[in-house]
């Protein structure tokens, strides 16, 4: 990866969103070593400037929730790459005869870790666990070992400070710079999320006579202290890391270096049982989250990264307590799409539901209170919106099918009417063709009533005519009977000489 400051400077013109979006749409093509630690962040003298590594960005990036960074911090060659190699050891639970060495170490007084160097640690379907591990504290220039701190304390949820011995005033100037620095980050915002303080004593000298060794270094570094000169700096120490916030642990120390080449032997030395309770108490750190309480996914945990060293390299660091609001809001952005997002698809109902319930997931995933209430609102009103048209759209439904059976009625109706219209056309038809009928059998009867009165009529007339002629064959012959007696005689005169002559006249 190129030099940070040559990052910024070509893309002054996109802005800080187009580094940050940029480099980290370039990341998924690096890649690591799943038994070394990966560069993060590094300081060239060259160019005087700090640079991201990709390696380590990458890194970062593909961490899922929930995500724990534990940063190793204090002088060198006090033994930190040695402890966080074998914290993430007994982490992974790997067996003794699998240890690797994930962080360099060296055998000489010559510092072997320079900048921040990054190892993860992933539990299968649980916590991802980030081990940070920072170039000395008293390697030189105090303007450059304060910003690769700053940066990892900014970048931690929990802190280890090693320690040698004892708490030396150095130790006491460095966690003041770091408050101080902080004051100016963040003003006057009480920082709900601060790392929390763990204290690593190796080779602890004797505490004061009535204190503990954790009552010694919580008293030296945020006690008042009479003619000490510095109840100045503890009490600006006090408001990052409160006494209930600090932690002390112990480190034997080894006197045979060869130890840590046979891991057998180290594995039952007092040394060793030293680093198994650090290894369980540093789990106990909280996860990281944003200042306001949001947890933090890799995403924003690399973004947060990329603007931290933007401000270093710009020496903008005092505006960086608003580019962590804005780190704070992409990283709500990321939850509104995820959580919040996918529920307007739905109906008024189950919107509704989502509110009452499932926002909840949403407003501990958020820490920003106006972004919540907002995006609250927001649903709210798309959801009334919703339920506006659902009811409107019901009644509409309703409408349409009241209209619906009416024209189906009526189609009924009308169907019924057309089969009445055709049953008493039928009908009509029928009763006319019978009183045609009765008509035609009236008009025959008519005819043949007339025909009998002219045959009654003829008769009549023949009557008349017997009837006179009769009258008049009486008037004429003696009557009716003088001409029954001509017919008599006159068939007898015909008859009595036809049976004389056998039948021949």
């Amino acid at each position: 990866m190129k030099d940070y400051d040559q990052l910024v400077s070509k893309n002054k013109q996109e802005g800080a969103l187009g580094v940050v979006s940029r480099i980290l749409t370039n990341l998924t093509s690096v890649g690591a070593d799943i038994f070394k630690s990966a560069p993060l962040l590094n300081y060239d003298k060259d160019t005087n400037g700090f640079s991201l590594d990709p390696a380590g960005l990458r890194l970062l990036q593909g961490l899922t929730q929930p995500i724990q960074v534990v940063s190793a911090i204090g002088d060198a060659r006090v033994g930190k790459s040695t402890a966080m190699n074998i914290v993430q050891h007994l982490w992974s639970n790997r067996p003794s005869n699998q240890f690797t060495e994930v962080f360099k170490t060296g055998g000489t007084f010559r510092a072997v870790t320079r900048g921040v160097d990054a190892y993860v640690v992933r539990e299968k379907g649980g916590m991802e666990r980030v081990i940070l591990d920072v170039e000395g504290t008293d390697l030189g220039d105090d303007s450059i070992t304060d910003h690769l701190s700053i940066f990892t304390a900014l970048m931690s949820s929990g802190m280890t400070f090693f320690m040698r011995d004892a708490v030396k005033t150095h130790s006491i100037d460095f966690l003041y710079r770091m408050s101080r620095l902080s004051d100016v980050i963040f003003k006057d915002e009480v920082i709900k999320n601060y790392p929390r303080l763990r204290v690593v004593l190796r080779g602890a000298l004797a505490s004061p006579p009535g204190l503990s060794v954790e009552d010694y270094v919580k008293q030296a570094l945020v006690g008042a202290r009479e003619r000490d000169g510095s109840d100045e700096k503890r009490r600006a120490i006090s408001q990052h890391f409160p006494r209930e916030h600090i932690e002390v642990s112990l480190l034997e120390d080894v006197q045979d270096r060869s130890l840590f080449k046979d891991f057998t032997r180290l594995a039952s030395s007092d040394y060793m049982k030293s680093m198994e309770v650090l290894a369980e108490t540093m789990e106990l750190f909280p996860v990281k989250k944003t200042v306001n309480g949001g947890l933090m996914d890799g995403r924003s945990l690399a973004e947060l990264a990329v603007k931290l060293v933007e401000a270093m390299a710009n020496g903008t660091l005092h505006d960086f307590g608003n580019v962590y609001v804005m780190v704070e809001k992409h990283l709500c952005d990321r939850r509104y799409e995820i959580m919040v997002k996918p529920e307007i698809n739905g109906d008024a109902q189950s919107m509704r539901k989502f509110l009452q319930t499932g926002f909840k997931a949403f407003e501990k995933e958020c820490a920003l209170r106006d972004y919540i209430t907002a995006t609250k609102v927001e649903f709210t009103r798309i959801a009334e919106t919703k339920e506006s048209l659902e009811k409107k759209q019901k009644e509409l439904e309703l409408e349409t099918q009241r209209r619906k059976q009416e024209k189906e009625k009526r189609l009924k109706e009308a169907a019924k009417f057309e089969k009445d219209k055709n049953r008493m056309n039928q009908e009509l038809a029928t009763e006319k063709a019978q009183r045609l009928a009765v008509e035609e059998e009236s008009n025959k009867i008519n005819q043949r009533a007339m025909e009998l009165q002219h045959e009654i009529a003829s008769l009549q007339d023949q009557v008349r005519h017997s009837e006179q002629r009769l009258k008049d064959l009486q008037d004429s012959g003696g009557g009716f009977f003088g001409f029954i007696d001509k017919i008599v005689d006159t068939v007898v005169k015909i008859a009595i000489p036809f049976k004389v002559l056998g039948g021949v006249p």
